[in-house]
């Protein structure tokens, strides 16, 4: 016998070994008393658990990599439960998008597998997640990945949420083209994400210009043109912009009357929209998040607006020292008579008057959350406000996080629940800074205070000297832990990762 035929002989033997292996095994696993017990409903329910659709979009999360193929795997017997069960096939997430087109691409082969996965969704809503990881800016056209597109638009009636991080080249193939029963599911898209890979200024790139309106209830969307974007807004409730246009937040607005949650990026530029002339009015709109760089202002669009039913306003400045006109915000808050439990400022620069007015114009706020770069002045200038008047009587909580190289007068804090007042006068600020405090009977309704303070690396260079290291009076930590203690208020207060709190915790302060 040649040495060939020995080698070909011993593949045979190995190839008949490794069949009789998982012969055995599925028998193993057939006649396990435990999975034998258990009804194939039963087990399809299990298998649903396993693919949960609630954490696909967490990134890092092992619900992204997970695969039904895997459970396939186990035995012939769950593998017949799996294909059985079309809940199992709703969702498709390929998280790499090759560049090459060649036919051995292993891509090819994922082709044909995803149309034999969509296959046995049945008529389910899917779930759709595409990405890609190409180093090219413009990759060239991969035609697999336009077979793909083909293959999703065939099914695109049944589309539960789509979201796409893919370049331009290939966003612009996708149209929505429903069946006659998809046609009186209305809104059964829920969410829809659009993101051209690595595109990082405006494009005018069209998504689903061929197809019907899609009618979505969230939408998050990049540096796209919303006028090649064909999506009946009408149905939108949240929408995540990034990159957008003054002007082309006006005409979101119009065309969105349902739209409650509303969170931008602004960029500089426009697109011939009208700016309207009188305010508009937006009666659904409760959360508001704005944010900006320092080269371009949002006066505009807050003398623009009317909105009754803002509950929560976030305003933050990309870029640190841009100074905010607030009587802009205030105009809004005069015209919209909003009731504003939350506002959120980083960044926002203002004086000590205009700052004290704003809050002045917010009395029903509940939270107030302020990240600041810089001196200290919202600090000081509102916690003895908050000790000796009654402004913002529903404040409940407060946080300030503050990018600093000298630290906040710390001894201002126990001011922020009104239990302190100055002694020789409502306002003596002079005599306060000398340490001068007693007892106010008038409690406050905040519950939690947190005040961190950090001093980035580029400060300290800046700088050039040490930090300052700030402390707490023994008796000013005395006083905050007792209200932990005794009251259940929740106070944090840090400096560079160093609680300077819990410091006295366990110190005997008879």
């Amino acid at each position: 016998m040649t040495l060939q035929a020995q080698v070909q002989e011993a593949e045979k033997a190995l190839l008949n070994l490794k069949a009789a292996q998982r012969s055995l095994i599925s028998d193993i696993n057939f006649h396990h008393s435990f999975m034998r017990n258990i009804p194939n409903e039963v087990i399809g329910v299990i298998f649903s658990f396993c693919h949960d659709p609630c954490q696909w979009r967490t990134k890092g999360s092992k619900s992204r990599k997970f695969s039904m193929l895997t459970l396939g795997a186990i035995c012939r017997r769950w593998r017949e439960i799996a294909w059985a069960t079309p809940e199992l096939w709703t969702f498709l997430l390929m998280p790499n998008i090759p560049q090459g087109s060649s036919p051995s691409n292993p891509f090819s082969r994922q082709l044909e597998l995803a149309k034999e996965w969509l296959g046995r969704s049945a008529n389910l809503p899917l779930r759709i997640a595409l990405e890609t990881k190409v180093e090219k800016r413009n990759p060239t056209f991969n035609p697999y990945v336009g077979k793909l597109i083909d293959i999703l638009n065939s099914c695109s009636g049944r589309w539960r949420c789509l979201e796409l991080c893919i370049p331009k080249i290939y966003l612009s193939r996708f149209h929505y083209s429903p069946s006659e029963t998809a046609h009186n599911e209305r809104g059964r898209l829920h969410h829809l994400r659009l993101d051209g890979f690595r595109l990082t200024e405006k494009s005018r790139v069209s998504f689903n210009a061929a197809g019907d309106p899609l009618k979505p209830m969230e939408v998050t969307f990049g540096s796209l043109y919303i006028r090649h974007l064909k999506i009946d807004w009408g149905n939108v409730t949240s929408l995540r912009c990034g990159s957008l246009f003054v002007d082309e937040s006006f005409e979101l607005i119009r065309l969105a009357p349902n739209l409650m949650d509303f969170t931008v990026d602004f960029t500089a530029g426009g697109d011939e929209y009208p700016i309207p002339v009188a305010p508009l009015v937006h009666s659904q709109l409760r959360q508001l998040s704005i944010t900006h760089t320092y080269n371009i202002t949002m006066d505009l669009l807050f003398s623009k607006l009317t909105l009754p039913s803002l509950e929560s306003l976030s305003y933050d400045i990309s870029t640190a020292h841009s100074v905010v006109r607030s009587n802009d915000l205030i105009e809004l808050l005069d015209r919209s008579h909003p009731p504003l439990r939350h506002l959120s400022l980083a960044r926002t620069v203002m004086d000590n008057e205009n700052f004290i007015d704003l809050m002045t114009h917010a009395p029903q706020l509940e939270e107030l959350d302020i990240l600041y770069e810089g001196n200290t002045t919202y600090f000081d200038c509102l916690l003895p406000k908050l000790g000796v008047t009654h402004i913002l009587p529903r404040l409940r909580s407060l946080k300030y996080h503050f990018y600093m190289f000298q630290p906040p007068s710390l001894e201002l804090i126990p001011m922020a629940f009104g239990m302190f007042s100055l002694r020789d006068g409502v306002g003596n600020e002079e005599t306060f800074g000398n340490g001068e405090l007693e007892l106010e009977p008038r409690r406050r309704t905040l519950q939690s205070l947190t005040v961190v303070i950090e001093c980035p690396p580029s400060i300290r260079y800046v700088a050039r000297e040490k930090p300052q290291y700030p402390t707490l009076r023994k008796a000013t930590a005395d006083y905050l832990l007792n209200l932990i203690e005794n009251e259940g208020k929740m106070i944090e207060i840090s400096y560079s990762g160093v609680d300077l709190l819990r410091q006295y915790e366990g110190v005997d302060t008879a």
